[in-house]
């Protein structure tokens, strides 16, 4: 939303995300063998090949994998090639729902379809209430099966709308989420922890394939040229221990975050808005002021967001992007997925 105010107020240029590049690294143990050993070796590769030879061509359209998201650029046994190669590149994912609404019949269609949060190695979904989401599917990334409830974090989910670029004011909000999320423990399985908008379409085959090196030190993906925005948040475990661990750390970060202003009626944002940036601002402003202060680095990967409020003047779900943001029917949602698919 930053964003988009800025190109309407004509103080940022606008632009495309790139492509992302799709990168398979081979590596090669260094230590020495013996000549028997050598042999065996030689002779376990030649039946490799000689396997891989008599299996069917590949086609050119890509397959979807078990959670329905397409390897870019591979199908049949190159995936499963690739997906072996892809050393710690597991997914927590989690996502915060209104407990009724067009968000709510959203999540519970990707849950149908095992698209979404419910295409990660693991994941869970939040509301301030239990709610069912429905009977998950075997097909989901994790392995969806039987009935699907929210985690309840309590509280209302409504918040004040304000700030200079009249964004949600939802910082305590998702404190108690990340408080949720600390209390079950659940990422700590988990190479990557992936918050998502339930209105972003996530491909998250593309994003193990983004993260082919876990940096030895606590990291976060940063997905905008304008900073972290809220869609889709990539935190490496390292990363993600440190966010939780050091809440404390930033209590004045929250407290810059959650003070309000004064706000008028501004005609070219078409919402109220106010003039101090400092202050009033949603809860991905806060994780990227407080995120640096707790020694997570940032890593920018523009290629994992396309968004208008990130410069983008149309939605290409084509553009070989991780995620693409927003979709908030199904059908816009489904439709967006089938095109990244058909351009991978």
């Amino acid at each position: 939303e930053e964003a988009v105010a800025q190109t309407l107020l004509g103080e940022a240029a606008g632009g495309t995300a790139l492509g992302a590049a799709a990168v398979v690294k081979r590596r090669s143990p260094r230590c020495s063998a013996a000549p028997a050993l050598v042999a065996a070796a030689a002779t376990a590769a030649a039946a490799t090949a000689l396997v891989l030879l008599l299996l069917p061509w590949p086609s050119s359209r890509p397959v979807l994998t078990s959670g329905g998201s397409p390897l870019r650029g591979a199908t049949g046994w190159e995936e499963a090639i690739m997906e072996k190669q892809q050393v710690g590149s597991s997914l927590y994912c989690f996502a915060l729902v209104m407990p009724s609404g067009d968000e709510l019949e959203l999540t519970k269609a990707l849950l149908g379809r095992g698209a979404g949060p419910f295409a990660c190695d693991g994941h869970e979904v939040f509301s301030n209430v239990s709610v069912s989401l429905g009977l998950g599917s075997v097909l989901g990334g994790g392995g969806v099966s039987g009935e699907v409830v929210t985690v309840p974090i309590g509280g209302s989910l409504s918040c004040a709308y304000g700030g200079r670029w009249g964004t949600a004011l939802n910082t305590d909000i998702f404190i108690r989420v990340w408080n949720a999320v600390s209390s079950s423990g659940k990422y700590q399985s988990y190479d990557w922890t992936v918050k998502l908008d339930a209105d972003c379409v996530f491909l998250p085959q593309r994003l193990r394939m983004m993260l082919t090196a876990i940096p030895s030190t606590p990291a976060y993906l940063n997905n905008c040229k304008w900073g972290l925005h809220g869609p889709i948040e990539v935190l490496n475990r390292l990363g993600m221990q440190a966010f939780l661990a050091g809440q404390s750390q930033c209590s004045d970060i929250r407290d810059d975050a959650m003070q309000p202003q004064p706000v008028y009626w501004h005609p070219l944002l078409k919402r109220y808005a106010g003039d101090d940036e400092e202050h009033s601002f949603g809860e991905d402003e806060y994780a990227r002021r407080c995120l640096p202060r707790l020694g997570v680095q940032k890593i920018d990967e523009f290629s994992l967001l396309t968004e208008k409020a990130c410069g983008a003047e149309v939605y290409p779900c084509n553009s070989g992007a991780v995620a693409f943001h927003p979709f908030k029917q199904a059908d816009a949602y489904f439709e967006c997925a089938r095109l990244a698919g058909a351009a991978a």
